[in-house]
């Protein structure tokens, strides 16, 4: 449906898995693709080399996506590997994915 309007709540990582990092976008292709090119400047994300897309969630809108980002930073970071091991168990970088079939 045009001008719908979808927002996502992601968790990024880096190739250790050692660093999670929660975030929302409404474009979210654009958003981990800066990620991955390093668009943004040398913030903590791209320093951590957290640009590994391994979450996402879609949400109508902005609010839901919000509170979904606010209780996955409030979550221990055992709960988030463990819906992480749960939709992803192989911890594959699903933006690639997301790219082909956009």
């Amino acid at each position: 449906m045009e001008g719908v309007v979808v927002y996502y709540t992601y968790i990024l990582t880096d190739e250790e898995k050692s660093t999670l990092h929660v975030g929302i976008a409404n474009d979210l292709i654009t958003k981990i693709d800066e990620h991955k090119q390093d668009i943004e400047g040398k913030g903590i994300v791209e320093m951590q080399g957290t640009n590994k897309l391994v979450y996402f969630e879609s949400h109508d809108d902005f609010e839901s996506a919000a509170e979904m980002e606010t209780q996955l930073n409030n979550s221990p970071k055992d709960k988030n590997i463990d819906l992480i091991d749960t939709v992803n168990p192989e911890w594959k970088d699903l933006f690639f994915e997301l790219w082909e079939n956009a």
